[in-house]
């Protein structure tokens, strides 16, 4: 038999039972405590695995209601093909001016949050803020005199000159002063714009035909400024006027000719012109004035020459939208490098005023010629103003874009480029503002194919999903004095308290 002592201290014979109890009790914590020890062992080997992990495979969740936090597909494309370093600077100088404009604070952790998202994706870009404490970068002195509240940007070239752009942080936003709610973030669309702009430094130039009556380009209705804007935003293309018949010929520095919806024909000398300047792998837009085109024989010739038929007239389509049948939706998609995959039945490009562009064997065989979009099974050719399809019109599914492509230019009187390409289309209404403006929810899509076209012909990356400026409404959290306090108190007093209790509850039942 053991001895056991009770609870006066006084020792006294126990039986076997209770020794054998009392030695599994003391075996039950030993047990207690390696399994406490070996779960608290996996356990931390768990979180070191799952953060190692992390390290090369993480990825972030936006669950925001405005997606404030997610980078739209291009811009997370664009950036990922920088191949040189871009240094940023934010340098944010709230005392005072946050007190003037309550958006500004909101604003700024928008922003920085936005930038270092760039960084996540791409090493080459570096973020830095300003700090009093600890002064500028080294790369930071050769930008001079730092302006408050402002975004720099700093790209090296090759020839290891430093470019730069900066940003006034009133130009990445709009927002309301006195409720600090940020209504228009343009961060997104002009920070990545004017980072791709430093890394490719060479200016795409884009000529527009003048002297045929053509859509004018800077006219702020029925001009293409929205186009023309967005892709010297974006893509750092610029729009020159070209007058051939001042000029004569193609200028060298012609990256593409747009040819903007013509009312009169192109003299033979034009065309000769233009000609010459894509036998030599020069790219060219061609976008046509279908009631106009039935009098422009030679230019109608030229195409055709090319591989793109155009038939005089204006197509109906009986399936439109609003009962207009002239303002087509076309939801038929050729297979083409311009238009990707696209097989959602919620997607359509707006062609409106429209005529039929038909691929047509070209005189150069070695041209390839694909339609790019076709209109609705519902649809008709009318030539005679009648609006209703008659016996010899052409019915159903009509080619209203076509492209075309040629092999590569072996001895380039310009330049080397790889190809000649041109596009055509049988409406210029698509390119200006008035559709752009006016048309709610596909504006984006729209908007982005279109600048498609530009993007295909300038060899630059087929996106079709532009970063457009994030519409969010973000209203800072703004507590009255009184709520404050209370929750002060309540973090810092009642709930430190309501834990001690629960102990102290819970040390009274286990000695019991």
């Amino acid at each position: 038999m053991g001895t056991m002592r009770d609870d006066s201290g006084a020792i006294r014979a126990a039986s076997p039972q209770a020794v054998e109890a009392l030695e599994f009790n003391r075996r039950t914590r030993v047990f207690a405590w390696l399994n406490f020890a070996l779960m608290a062992v996996l356990l931390l080997g768990s979180v070191v695995m799952v953060n190692l992990i992390a390290a090369d495979h993480g990825g972030r969740a936006d669950w925001t209601a405005d997606r404030i936090e997610e980078l739209s597909p291009e811009t997370i494309q664009r950036l990922r093909l920088i191949d040189r370093d871009v240094n940023i600077l934010l340098n944010q100088m709230l005392v005072g001016a946050a007190e003037m404009d309550r958006s500004l604070s909101t604003a700024w952790g928008l922003i920085a949050k936005m930038l270092l998202e760039f960084q996540r994706q791409n090493p080459h870009i570096k973020v830095a803020l300003v700090d009093p404490a600890e002064g500028l970068p080294p790369w930071a002195h050769e930008l001079g005199p730092i302006e408050a509240n402002t975004v720099y940007l700093q790209c090296r070239g090759e020839d290891g000159r430093g470019g730069t752009r900066f940003f006034r942080i009133g130009e990445l936003y709009m927002g309301d002063p006195q409720t600090g709610e940020v209504e228009d973030f343009r961060a997104e669309v002009r920070l990545v714009s004017a980072i791709c702009t430093l890394v490719n430094e060479k200016r795409k130039i884009v000529y527009g035909t003048e002297g045929h009556d053509e859509v004018r380009v800077q006219d702020p209705r029925q001009g293409m400024t929205l186009l023309t804007r967005y892709l010297r935003e974006r893509d750092n293309v610029e729009f020159r006027r070209l007058d051939l018949s001042v000029q004569r010929e193609v200028p060298r520095d012609a990256d593409a000719v747009f040819v903007a919806g013509p009312r009169r024909d192109f003299p033979l000398e034009h065309l000769d012109a233009l000609k010459a300047y894509l036998e030599t792998g020069g790219r060219m837009l061609v976008a046509v004035d279908p009631v106009a085109v039935a009098g422009q024989p030679l230019l109608r010739r030229f195409l055709e020459a090319w591989g793109a038929r155009i038939w005089p007239g204006v197509v109906f389509d009986k399936s439109c939208f609003d009962n207009n049948p002239v303002q087509l939706r076309a939801r038929a998609f050729g297979q083409h490098a311009i238009n990707g995959e696209f097989s959602s039945p919620e997607l359509y490009v707006d062609v409106p005023w429209t005529t039929i562009v038909r691929p047509h064997e070209p005189s150069d065989k070695k041209l390839k010629v694909a339609s790019l979009l076709r209109s609705s099974r519902e649809s008709f050719l009318d030539t005679n103003t009648n609006a209703r399809p008659d016996g010899d019109e052409p019915k159903s599914d009509l080619d209203l874009v076509v492209a075309i492509e040629s092999g590569p230019v072996e001895k380039p009187r310009f330049r080397e480029r790889p190809a000649a390409k041109m596009i055509v289309w049988g409406s210029v209404q698509g390119f200006t503002n008035e559709l752009l403006q006016r048309m709610p929810g596909m504006a984006d899509f729209n908007l982005a194919y279109y600048v498609n076209n530009f993007r295909w012909l300038l060899d630059l990356e087929q996106v079709i999903t532009p970063p457009v400026q994030r519409k969010i409404r973000m209203t800072p959290l703004d507590l009255p004095e009184g709520a404050r306090r209370q929750i002060q108190w309540v973090s810092v007093g009642v709930l430190p308290l309501l834990g001690v209790i629960l102990g102290v509850v819970a040390f009274w039942f286990r000695r019991k």
